[in-house]
């Protein structure tokens, strides 16, 4: 596609709040909306002289449930790709990837009219070394600053599959078409934009992609449409991660259950007695209130072995031991007090190991 001097292009402003800000991360919780398409069955064979009887009693059917029926985003459900045949598999590359697809916003006016704030999702798209990618769109935008605004977002679409510590230099144009063509089509692009596994960037776009008074003023609506089109180019891509976001990417590691991922952060520069912001937790007691899996339990015993403080506080001066104490995880409460763990440390509040465990029984 031609982009040219014709189509408006748009950079984002160099400040701007959370909400307001123009490429930004999508933040709100991912998951798909639930799907409100219907379907119509083939309608079984009937004697002649009720053909015309059974038609318009299908008629009023088909009237009520069009008034009846809820509007609501797509899930993408119906646009789902089919079972590759050769799926390609993704890894890391040093030469550019190019892929452009669309996406049509089937009912926008009654879209609009529902005041849903649920997402759309496009068909998910591979280009030619593996990356796939889709579109999450806002009819009526992601959050109270965007409220009269289409919300436009790119997403990596298989980041939950992808190698521990995968991070993509990419560069993109979102573009709202114009049923008259390009010349009236507005689009706004970012030349180098990173997404990567932590802290959590696998979907970067616009919450003020465009007005909704402006989609209708300039004649942006086709047969109650819109279309929007990506155009993407990974410019690089590789498994590795920098040493500023070691402690970021461990604590991802420890919630997950990876030891194996944890291993690698530490080799990367990661402190194992880091604490993160807010509540300063320390990798330890992540690993303490990440459940009785097996991985956990790795994770908990490598953190030791590589010389976790086990008598660390957390913001309300809580030790890793209190976390699994309150928890109810014995293995690590047993695992804690070989490793020289205090079960005399007792939190802000005043409650000892033997406290919580107590609590938790009678729970």
């Amino acid at each position: 596609m031609r982009w040219g001097t014709a189509t408006e292009v748009e950079e984002p402003p160099k400040a701007a709040s959370s909400l307001d800000q123009e490429d930004e991360r999508d933040t709100r919780n991912n998951s798909p909306a639930d799907a409100s398409l219907g379907t119509t069955s083939k309608p079984e064979s009937v004697p002649a002289e009720k053909k015309q009887q059974q038609q318009q009693s299908n008629e009023v059917e088909q009237n009520k449930q069009a008034q009846d029926k809820e509007i609501d985003d797509d899930d993408g459900a119906d646009h789902a790709e089919p079972p590759p045949t050769n799926k390609i598999a993704w890894k890391p590359q040093n030469v550019q990837s190019t892929c452009e697809f669309t996406h049509t916003i089937l009912d926008y006016s009654a879209k609009r009219d529902s005041g849903s704030k649920k997402a759309e999702y496009s068909a998910t798209t591979v280009d030619n070394l593996g990356n796939r990618w889709r579109l999450i769109i806002y009819v009526n935008g992601n959050g109270r600053a965007s409220n009269h605004h289409l919300s436009l977002f790119l997403q990596v679409a298989d980041a939950d599959d992808l190698p521990f510590g995968w991070k993509k230099s990419v560069s993109y144009v979102l573009t709202l078409e114009h049923p008259s063509g390009g010349s009236r089509s507005y689009a706004k692009r970012n030349p180098d934009k990173t997404f990567k596994l932590c802290p959590k960037a696998i979907d970067w776009g616009w919450s003020q992609f465009i007005t909704s008074d402006r989609i209708q003023q300039e004649g942006f609506v086709s047969k109650d449409t819109l279309t929007v089109r990506a155009s993407v180019t990974v410019k690089s891509s590789s498994v590795s991660i920098d040493e500023e976001d070691a402690e970021l990417y461990l604590k991802c590691a420890v919630e997950e259950g990876n030891a194996e991922a944890v291993k690698l952060c530490l080799e990367q520069g990661a402190s194992v007695n880091c604490q993160f912001k807010d509540d300063l937790y320390t990798p330890l007691h992540t690993a303490c209130s990440s459940g009785t899996s097996a991985g956990s339990m790795q994770v908990l015993n490598l953190l030791l072995e590589e010389g976790a403080d086990g008598n660390s506080c957390n913001k309300w001066k809580e030790t890793p031991l209190l976390i699994a104490a309150n928890n109810g995880h014995c293995a690590a409460v047993q695992a804690l007090l070989k490793h020289g763990a205090d079960s005399s440390l007792c939190s802000e509040a005043g409650w000892s190991a033997l406290t919580f465990a107590a609590h938790k029984v009678r729970l």
